[in-house]
């Protein structure tokens, strides 16, 4: 380390020395690519002088030149042959036809829209027209022109000269190769300024008569033209190179000039003296680490690998081993001595703690075995208070929906009322177990679904006899399981593979139905659901033994015992909703009000008993006759009430003259004789029209039947307003 130290000041004088000599290089280079740019324009400028001494010469022996002759031509080629720079001598006409040409080609070209050719003929002594592409030689040029004139100084015709551009600047890229072999490698354009590139030398991309002013080269010449700058800039082929410009002529010229030589050849020399300094310096460095590593070798890293070699044998747990003696460094001496004796003392030290340790691990192992007991103990004890605390929870949850389903099954009136209610609590009790509730049909020979909830895949009947449920054979709830000995309750579909239970269902002594559950889970959730299953069976049984009784009684109170038909108190009750639900709905309400005729004649003749046939025959055919909806009711006596919602006159019409024609048909027996024809009278009145006011329906219906009888009886009258009934 301390002699590459020494090394770094030499190595940044060598590095300062080939930066100075990198940066001399290309100044020099630089100062070239300016010399070669003047000597180009100096060139072009002889050339046009020499261009114009020429003219002036051949301007005094005019006659000869305005004469088109084979000689004349032949004359301009010998001419043209003498000088390279030209590539291109000819005459041209008052009129700008060209008369004679070096070229001899014998094609008519008019050259009279030429902006030379115009001033020449003006008298201009010399006129210098724009680099253009030649129209018969097809090079690029830049036109020379002077007058002819007479012996009296009129100007009778115009001698010009053709200077090849990209011959010229041909001619001086060859002789500047020549003279600087270092800059063999540079790039010379000549542009117009609107961007046209008139010539390049070399044409490595054939660019020559294309207009390239969106490149960055010439938007970078047109910025820096009058700058006189050196600028390192991506050529036409986005090589980069460092560019000269220059403008070619006079201040008025359209013709820019730019050279350039690609940096990596500028920079060429000076980079391989900087790459020798570099590589002088990397060897010099290798020598001396070289040195020092094997210094350090012999005298350091071979003790210091031999003690760290030893220490890691130590730490994985060898012992009995020692340095002994080692050669280098005195203090390597001293530190082998040191780990000997550290060896010593930690086998010594070991030896104790493994006494230490096998003592301290009978304590664990001790510890361990008490800790392990007391650990079991309090999670077994801990497990069962979440049991206990999970089974409270569930009875909890359990009797809440209990007390829930109790609650709303008071405010049922009808067992199909309670249904969903029971439906919906059961499922949330048991989960996703799937059930059914089956009661007793009011014959008692069968029963019938009341209920189901959750999914299964067995088989079930909607209706089956007592017989079929072994709980309902027995009077004890029945446990089957799918792989005991004991057969299925028949009520099952085939092939039922699920364990269940059924329970019957007791109340004050009778049997209103049976309770079935599908068991899941273990033997412990089965037997609980099994235990849910019948105290649920208890409770229920009581709250539908309770709705029947509602629903006896209310039934009793609102139904007609002989006929079996609504009575006069339900009439009260329900006419009052129905008008309100009509009208909600924007329909039609109409009422029918019928009476047995000769009623009276049956009793006398046939007896009360008769008279109780006719009546319960009415009531079967009101029943029959009418829709669902329709309310028909027993006023008292012979006398019935019929209340149709959704139905107008119209209609009600319709359907009261087919009843009188149905009750006329009716063929009554009684104690083995056939009974006279019995007919009835119908009075209709609807509501809104014509009748707007609802409480005046029974008693227009009223008249309407008493209308009917005075006319004869068996007939059917439809109320109506008192004015119109006066009109009628």
């Amino acid at each position: 380390m301390l002699a590459l130290l020494c090394l770094l000041p030499m190595a940044l004088l060598l590095l300062n020395v080939a930066n100075e000599n990198r940066r001399i290089t290309s100044q020099q280079a630089i100062d070239n690519l300016a010399t070669y740019l003047n000597l180009i324009d100096d060139d072009f400028d002889d050339t046009v002088y020499s261009a114009s001494q020429l003219l002036a010469s051949l301007a005094l022996s005019q006659e000869q030149w305005l004469a088109p002759s084979k000689q004349c031509n032949q004359r301009f080629f010998n001419l043209n042959s003498q000088y390279s720079q030209y590539s291109n001598i000819y005459s041209v006409a008052l009129n700008g036809d060209i008369v004679c040409s070096a070229t001899n080609n014998e094609l008519t070209a008019n050259l009279a829209d030429r902006k030379y050719i115009q001033e020449a003929l003006a008298g201009k002594p010399l006129a210098v027209g724009a680099a253009t592409l030649g129209r018969l030689s097809k090079k690029v040029i830049m036109p020379v022109a002077a007058p002819l004139t007479n012996s009296f100084g009129e100007v009778v015709g115009v001698i010009a000269v053709s200077i090849g551009l990209d011959d010229l600047l041909n001619e001086q890229h060859t002789l500047f190769d020549m003279q600087r072999s270092s800059l063999g490698n540079i790039t010379t354009t000549l542009w117009q300024t609107d961007g046209t590139v008139l010539a390049r030398v070399p044409d490595t991309i054939a660019i020559t008569g294309k207009v390239a002013k969106d490149s960055v080269l010439f938007k970078t010449l047109i910025e820096n033209l009058g700058s006189h700058k050196t600028l390192e800039v991506k050529g036409l082929d986005d090589q980069a190179r460092w560019y000269a410009f220059t403008q070619i002529g006079d201040r008025d010229s359209e013709l820019v000039m730019s050279a350039g030589l690609p940096t990596k050849e500028l920079f060429a020399n000076a980079d391989e003296v900087y790459e020798h300094t570099i590589i002088v310096l990397i060897s010099a460095s290798i020598l001396i680490l070289l040195g020092s590593w094997l210094l350090a070798e012999i005298a350091v890293r071979r003790p210091v690998s031999r003690l760290a070699t030893l220490a890691e044998q130590v730490s994985e747990g060898k012992r009995g081993i020692r340095v002994g003696r080692i050669y280098g460094a005195d203090e390597l001496v001293t530190l082998g001595k040191s780990f000997d004796e550290m060896v010593s003392y930690l086998e010594k030290n070991e030896r104790e703690q493994e006494i230490t340790q096998e003592a301290l691990q009978q304590a664990k192992q001790d510890l361990e075995g008490k800790v392990l007991e007391r650990t079991l103990a309090v999670e077994t004890a801990s497990q069962q208070a979440i049991q206990r605390a999970e089974l409270l929870e569930q009875q909890r949850l359990e009797i809440i929906i209990m007390n829930e389903l109790t609650d709303m099954l008071q405010a049922c009136h009808t067992l199909d009322d309670s249904w969903p209610v029971i439906g919906r609590s059961l499922e949330n009790l048991f989960g996703h177990s799937f059930g059914a509730i089956y009661t007793y049909r009011d014959s008692g020979n069968a029963l019938v679904t009341g209920v189901r909830w959750g999914e299964t895949n067995n088989n079930h009947f909607d209706t089956f006899s007592p017989e079929d449920c072994w709980a309902l054979r027995l009077g004890r709830a029945w446990f089957y399981e799918a792989d005991s000995r004991h057969p299925p309750c028949e009520h099952l579909g085939e092939g039922h593979s699920s364990d269940y239970i059924c329970v019957p269902m007791l109340a004050d002594g009778k049997t209103l139905g049976v309770l079935h559950i599908e068991l899941q889970g273990d033997d412990m959730t089965e037997q609980a659901t099994a235990e849910l299953a019948q105290a649920v069976a208890g409770r229920l049984a009581l709250a539908l033994s309770n709705i029947k009784l509602r629903q006896t009684l209310r039934n009793l109170s609102m139904r007609d015992v002989l006929t079996g038909l609504y009575n006069r108190r339900f009439v009260d009750e329900v006419f009052e909703n129905e008008i309100a639900r009509c009208q909600r709905n924007g329909k039609s309400l109409s009422v029918l009000m019928i009476d047995v005729d000769h009623f009276k004649f049956f009793n006398d003749t046939y007896g009360h008993e008769a008279g109780d046939v006719v009546l319960k025959a009415m009531g079967g055919l009101l029943r029959q006759h009418f829709r669902k909806t329709d309310l028909p009711c027993r006023l008292g006596g012979e006398e019935f009430l019929v209340i149709l919602p959704e139905c107008d006159s119209d209609a009600a019409m319709m359907l009261a003259e087919a009843l009188r024609q149905k009750v006329a048909n009716l063929a009554l027996v009684h104690k083995g004789k056939s009974l006279s024809t019995v007919t009835a009278s119908i009075g209709i009145a609807s509501w809104p029209v014509p009748f707007d006011d609802e409480t005046l329906l029974f008693n227009a219906a009223d008249a309407a039947l008493y209308a009917a009888k005075n006319a004869g009886r068996n007939q059917v009258r439809l109320a109506q307003l008192p004015d119109t009934e006066a009109e009628d």
